[in-house]
């Protein structure tokens, strides 16, 4: 599976496939790989390259690979062309997919990252010289074609890669490019940098240059070949260049046509890999030497020990790692991207795995005492003490510093019109945009219009209960831009009866962004209990967290102690690192037919009230149902929330008064939205009694028990706590304090918490939708010995959605 550190520029670049970030084996780094398509005209490259840097620059540290493109001109394209022996059609199809520009003069192809920007090229100087401009870029591989090829072709030069493309008709084929992938290392030396860049089922075709052999009986060719067959992970064919020929541009100059070419590939022979013989010091000594001949400045690190410090080497590789924006700093913690079910999440680096990890951004070495008993370079693989002291040092924060993954494009805060990060690294926020797209602008009625309808076949409870849901939709984009800096609560989604959506609608808002929400499901401690499972989805970096199908206690004070952190809180799972997460990123749901919580939980949440919908037909879309259509049409909903708010800045990004939250900013600016731009009720009405309610058990235990009647048909009769308790115990209610079996107690339990809504003096309660009397019956006593009083009660359904009676 070909992946690699080059990538799409953020300079639209049309004539390419879209870049996609892939995951890697257990352990190996994850990158992203370049694919092409046919290509379209582009008369102005000098303009297009100009919009492009007013659009979306492509600067790093002051290079402008734009610039760079820009400046080769058509002159320069018909030199390539008669320099090099390639078509002029081939040429341009180079340069129209932003693979070849001048740098002061000089040739050069660029180098990309992961952010999908150029951030340095290649170039070739007067003298036939190669070197990286900005200086100290690493050395990596140019990648085309597609990422899940089975057939690799490997070059060790460009301008072999581009000879062979040309003759083969790469640029015309689109068939050949969808079946074929193309590595280029950049250099003899740099055959190594092919690891992990194929599928174990792959075959790599490795066309190996006919240099001449040297004093130690082997020419650099094949030493790059046998670095080849070392490192990529599966079956190597060598395809030989004619004897007479230098190497494969010489061969198609002379005029190498199509079906030859493809003919010494078939009859390729498979290599077997090199045998490393002799002892460790040996090979050393023969790769090395005194002199230490071969070693490529470009990427070499000398390892902590004698006269190097581990400071010293760490500013060194993690400075050189920083230009690639694919290894990241969280919170001072070493973060990759990795592939886990096809879904990409953030992964700490550990010590083992930061080993493999300087091997591909250097070549290795120490010192160590020579013949002489100087110091000499020997190269070596870093040890485990090393990648564990490197791992430790604060220049691990040269890495750029990443919050988590977005699956779709963020409406970002930047001055009255905001900007859209479409794909890639966002250095002033954090995150990284790893998928989806975005149709915008929507006009602003429109916009409100289908997003109203999003929600029109959910049963709210009261009008303020769908401002709130209103809310829940743009509170993620919101907080992603960097619009809101303080506080966002849970939103808390409640419903009457199992099946009445409270999930769904948690899916259909995670889908307008691209995303699927992490579930943590209930557990009761141990291994894999809530608190690690929920340090697990935040570890991973997504930002939607489902705490599911809620029933009885829910008190965490691990859960709270995050909604509570004022700064970075730290993730814990089992046999690995503390990782400092942020706790502004994510966007945290429960889901309950019935929860008791905290106070502090309670008026930390947005409650969100939903009824079940008895026999109604839900509309149909052509992708099915609401979700699938979400999901569908998910760059228009997208642009439809980034729509409401760029009104919303257009309007000077205005609060209410609004008081009756904890969380102020959150709760005033989106009262000010819900009100203005979707004529919806105010978003705290009717919340407060919701609140007292969940953060109150026996409130809550109370709508547990009426909900049960109600789904017993037993409203409007006069029940006994024993009838009240068997209605409780088929609808699954927890009974607090009960042990199993216990009939009687649980009678005697039902009794108490109802007796609880009453005084003396007032018989009759209501609790949200529900009242509930309290009345006393005469009895007749066993053996006609006299009557007794029995305490009953009768449930019936009210309008009114707050607590009117003695608070608990």
């Amino acid at each position: 599976m070909l992946k690699a550190e080059i990538f799409k520029s953020k300079c639209p670049m049309p004539d390419l496939l879209h870049a996609k970030i892939l995951g890697g084996s257990a352990g190996e780094m994850n990158a992203l790989a370049l694919f092409d398509h046919e290509p379209t005209s582009s008369p102005d490259r000098a303009t297009q390259a100009a919009e492009c840097r007013e659009d979306e620059p492509s600067l790093v540290q002051g290079f402008d690979w734009n610039q760079c493109v820009a400046d080769f001109s058509e002159q320069r394209i018909q030199k390539l062309s008669g320099w090099r022996g390639y078509s002029e059609k081939f040429c341009r199809w180079l340069h129209s997919n932003n693979l070849v520009g001048l740098y002061n003069g000089c040739i050069a192809f660029p180098v990309l990252n992961p952010a999908q920007r150029a951030v340095a090229c290649h170039c070739r100087n007067e003298r036939g010289g190669w070197f990286y401009h900005p200086g100290g870029t690493t050395t990596s591989a140019l990648i085309l074609g597609n990422r899940d090829a089975k057939e690799v072709w490997a070059f060790e030069s460009q301008w072999d890669a581009f000879a062979i493309m040309d003759r083969v008709g790469w640029h015309t084929n689109a068939d050949l490019r969808h079946d074929t992938g193309v590595v280029i290392t950049r250099g003899a030396s740099n055959g190594r940098l092919i690891s992990d860049l194929c599928r174990p089922d792959s075959r790599v075709y490795a066309f190996v240059q006919n240099d001449p052999v040297n004093e130690t009986g082997k020419n650099a060719a094949e030493k790059w070949l046998e670095s080849i067959v070392a490192s990529a992970g599966c079956p190597v064919f060598w395809v030989a260049t004619p004897p007479k020929f230098e190497d494969a541009n010489a061969w198609t100059k002379a005029g190498a046509t199509r079906e030859e070419i493809l003919a010494e590939i078939a009859d390729a022979n498979q290599e077997s890999a090199p045998d490393a013989g002799g002892s460790e010091e040996e090979r050393q000594e023969e790769s090395d030497g005194q002199g230490n001949p071969g070693i490529d400045t470009d990427v070499m690190l000398v390892l902590p020990g004698n006269e190097v410090s581990i400071l010293e080497c760490s500013e060194k590789l993690f400075g050189r790692i920083a230009m690639m924006e694919t290894l990241f700093s969280r919170n001072g913690t070493v973060t990759e991207t990795s592939m886990v079910k096809d879904r990409i999440i953030l992964k700490p680096v550990g010590e083992q795995a930061f080993r493999s990890r300087i091997e591909q951004y250097s070549q290795c070495y120490i010192q160590r005492a020579g013949k002489n008993g100087d110091l000499v370079l020997k190269q070596t693989i870093p040890s485990l003490d090393a990648a564990a002291a490197l791992l430790e040092t604060p220049a691990v924060n040269k890495l750029p510093a990443i919050t988590g993954l977005v699956n779709a494009p963020v409406f970002m805060a930047d001055g009255e019109t905001g900007r859209i990060v479409q794909r890639g690294y966002d250095r002033g926020s954090g995150l990284m945009v790893v998928g989806g797209s975005v149709s915008y602008p929507i006009p602003i009625e429109e916009a409100v219009n289908s997003l109203h309808e999003v929600l029109s076949e959910f049963n709210f409870k009261t009008p303020a209960d769908r401002s709130r849901a209103l809310a829940a939709l743009i509170t993620p984009a919101l907080r992603f831009g960097g619009h809101l800096h303080d506080s966002i609560p849970i939103d808390l989604a409640e419903a009457d009866d199992s099946q009445s959506g409270k999930t769904f609608r948690i899916k259909c808002m995670a889908a307008i962004y691209n995303e699927q929400p992490s579930i943590v499901t209930q557990k009761k401690g141990g291994v894999g209990s809530d608190d690690e499972t929920f340090d697990n989805a935040l570890i991973a970096g997504r930002p939607f967290i489902l705490f599911d199908n809620r029933r009885g206690k829910f008190d965490s004070s691990h859960l709270e102690g995050f909604i509570t952190a004022e700064g970075p809180f730290p993730a814990r799972i089992p046999h690995k690192p503390t990782v400092l997460v942020d706790p502004t990123f994510f966007i945290l749901s429960v889901t309950s037919n019935g929860l008791e919580t905290t106070p502090d939980l309670a008026n930390r949440s947005s409650i969100i009230r939903i009824r079940k919908r008895h026999g109604f037909k839900f509309k149909k879309y052509p992708e099915g149902n609401l979700l699938a259509h979400l999901i569908g049409e998910q760059p228009y909903y997208l642009g439809c929330i980034f729509s409401v708010i760029q009104a919303w800045l257009e309007a000077g990004k205005p609060r209410t008064d609004e008081t009756r939250h904890d969380f102020r900013e959150w709760a005033q600016s989106l009262d000010w939205i819900v009100q203005n731009i979707f004529k919806g009720a105010a978003l705290m009405d009717d919340h407060q009694s919701a609140q007292r309610r969940v953060g109150s058990p026996g409130l809550s235990f109370v709508r547990q028990i009426a909900l049960a009647v109600e789904a017993d048909g037993s409203l409007n009769e006069q029940l006994s706590c024993t009838a009240i308790y068997q209605m409780a115990s088929d609808r699954g209610v927890e009974i607090p304090m009960l042990r199993p079996g216990d009939q009687s107690a649980g009678a005697r339990i039902i009794g108490i918490q109802l007796g609880k809504l009453f005084t003396p003096e007032v018989d009759t309660a209501e609790e949200e939708g529900f009242k509930i009397e309290r009345l006393i019956v005469k009895l007749a006593r066993e053996g006609g010995k006299g009557m007794m009083d029995q305490k009953k009660f009768v449930f019936s359904r009210s309008e009114n959605a707050g607590i009117t009676a003695k608070e608990n």
